[in-house]
């Protein structure tokens, strides 16, 4: 025996209005979602700070701003210090600067920023160094030679016996 669903006995007026119901509340979401992160963004902040904690600054802007901030607590030094002077700046121009000054990076995920740290930059050159080649004779104190001594290099070391 087969089983009737039931929206087909709805007349089909009834399930076109359901069906762009439905439509209508999923569009919704998707632009109220956007939007949350586009206000995030856009908010007013006024900040000055004299050489403070990275810390400190983001729990400033947390009470300005309602944003939460993730940060990984040991990457998150208190020795790392930022001097912000910011008046009507928006989050994102703020966030900006601090990343200027700080070794971290943001990402907006939602509600939140999330910080990590930068990867870090090799800034070290190698410098190729001339082979040189040491010729010579060992004296003692009254400058005679010394028999059956000679010098050569071991192990990027030189040495004699």
């Amino acid at each position: 025996m087969k089983k009737k669903l039931k929206w087909r006995l709805l007349s089909p007026t009834i399930r076109k209005t359901l069906l762009i119901m439905k439509l209508s509340l999923i569009l919704f979401f998707a632009f109220s979602l956007q939007l949350s992160a586009s206000v995030l963004l856009g908010q007013q902040v006024s900040i000055r700070t004299g050489e403070a904690s990275l810390k400190s600054v983001l729990e400033d802007l947390k009470e300005q701003t309602g944003t939460y901030f993730m940060y990984n607590e040991q990457d998150m030094d208190s020795s790392i210090l930022v001097d912000l002077d910011m008046k009507d700046a928006s989050l994102e121009e703020t966030l900006e600067e601090i990343c200027k000054q700080a070794p971290f990076t943001y990402e907006i995920i939602e509600d939140f920023v999330v910080f990590t740290k930068k990867a870090p930059t090799k800034l070290k050159k190698e410098v190729k160094q001339e082979k040189k080649e040491l010729n010579g004779t060992v004296t003692d104190e009254d400058g005679n030679t010394l028999p059956g001594i000679r010098s050569s290099k071991r192990y990027n070391k030189w040495c004699c016996y």
